[in-house]
């Protein structure tokens, strides 16, 4: 009876961490787990992604928004990643072998992420 329940007891558990395994996102292939942030505040969003290791690119560097980022001068100082804003405002972020980018409604919740290979 314990054998039994010793062999359901390890199937259950492969079975635990085959289901977990395929859940995970990955930026690039093995490297930036992108955690499950949609629909959170970007606050927080930002925090989390921290945790997992993302570090924000510098927004300006990847598009000069040129005089529009004086409207969002005051986003910029809290979140430097900040790309662009309208109605739908983009984040930057990288690891050491991976980028991406989240994507809100305005300054509101995550709307989507998008993870890639650096080349």
């Amino acid at each position: 009876m314990t054998a039994s329940i010793s062999v359901c007891t390890l199937l259950l558990s492969l079975n635990v961490q085959q289901s977990f395994a395929s859940d995970v996102r990955m930026a690039c292939k093995t490297d930036g787990v992108i955690p499950d942030i949609e629909g959170l505040y970007i606050e927080e969003a930002r925090n989390i992604l921290f945790s997992y290791g993302w570090k924000p690119r510098d927004g300006e560097e990847v598009n000069d928004m040129g005089d529009e980022k004086f409207w969002f001068s005051y986003l910029l100082e809290v979140t430097p990643e900040l790309i662009f804003c309208g109605r739908v405002c983009s984040y930057a972020y990288e690891n050491k072998g991976a980028y991406l980018e989240v994507s809100t409604i305005y300054e509101g919740t995550v709307s989507a992420v998008e993870g890639w290979c650096k080349i």
